[in-house]
């Protein structure tokens, strides 16, 4: 994959695997050898099932390999406002694992709204909590507002296009186009935590991992992501309750909103 990809993504495990070296297995691995498959039939208007997608949408029934992989996800329709918690579970030695969670707003479609409002309640495995309010202005231009706990003062720095996704701790669906094709060892659908999702399966020989990837189906988003090293996971990530923004303020500390959205 190109550099500036690889940096990013040795940004988001480098703590992952500095904890996990030298560590007993957190977790039993079992690889899930899924082969290439064809996406479920899109819902007949009529029909008494749900549809595919939100809205009434329907998707077509694409077969996904290596080489069709990052197309078919670039299809997907992502939401342009949405919330979610996200759940990240680290390798710490043992059996012993650290977790982080963070609850997400997002309010902006990605690439074609701007500026998109990004904010992040995180609480670290130490309870501190972590709070960020990103302003991505377009061009990989934007503002990032942080703050811990209850303090009443904030702190702003520059952000780019990763600053959103580095808050998190969480891959996207940027980085799964962004891979290298011959880096894709297997692709297919599953079914992760009750939703259908494609799959997508990289591996590194150079940062020594694999990286698993779950998209929705039907919304395009990441559902779950996990980086194996040494036949380990040493990292896991999930994303769950998906909510309406509507009507969230993104406040900062000392009362100043700095965005609504809509009701």
């Amino acid at each position: 994959m190109g550099q500036k990809n690889k940096t990013v993504l040795a940004l988001l495990i480098a703590v992952v695997i500095v904890a996990a070296v030298g560590a007993s297995s957190l977790f039993n691995l079992i690889s899930p050898g899924t082969p290439a498959v064809v996406l479920p039939a899109a819902t007949e208007p009529g029909s008494t099932e749900e549809p595919g997608t939100p809205g009434g949408d329907y998707f077509t029934p694409v077969e996904v390999t290596p080489e069709t992989v990052q197309s078919v996800i670039e299809t997907l329709s992502r939401p342009s406002n949405y919330a979610r918690t996200v759940t990240i579970l680290t390798a710490v030695g043992g059996d012993a694992y650290a977790a982080d969670t963070a609850r997400v707003w997002v309010d902006g479609a990605p690439d074609t709204t701007w500026p998109r409002w990004t904010q992040t309640e995180r609480i670290r495995p130490t309870g501190q909590v972590e709070h960020s309010i990103i302003e991505e202005t377009g061009e990989g231009e934007g503002t990032l507002y942080l703050w811990y706990n209850n303090d009443r003062e904030y702190r702003s720095y520059p952000a780019d296009r990763w600053s959103a996704d580095l808050s998190q701790r969480i891959p996207t669906y940027e980085d799964v186009l962004a891979l290298e094709r011959d880096s894709i060892t297997d692709t297919g659908y599953e079914e992760k935590s009750g939703t259908p999702c494609i799959y997508v399966e990289v591996e590194d020989p150079e940062l020594h991992y694999r990286q698993r990837y779950w998209v929705s189906v039907s919304d395009g988003l990441l559902v779950a992501a996990e980086t194996v090293k040494d036949g380990q996971v040493v990292l896991s990530a999930s994303a769950s309750g998906m909510e309406s923004t509507e009507g969230t303020a993104f406040t900062l500390p000392d009362g100043t909103v700095l965005h609504r959205t809509s009701d």
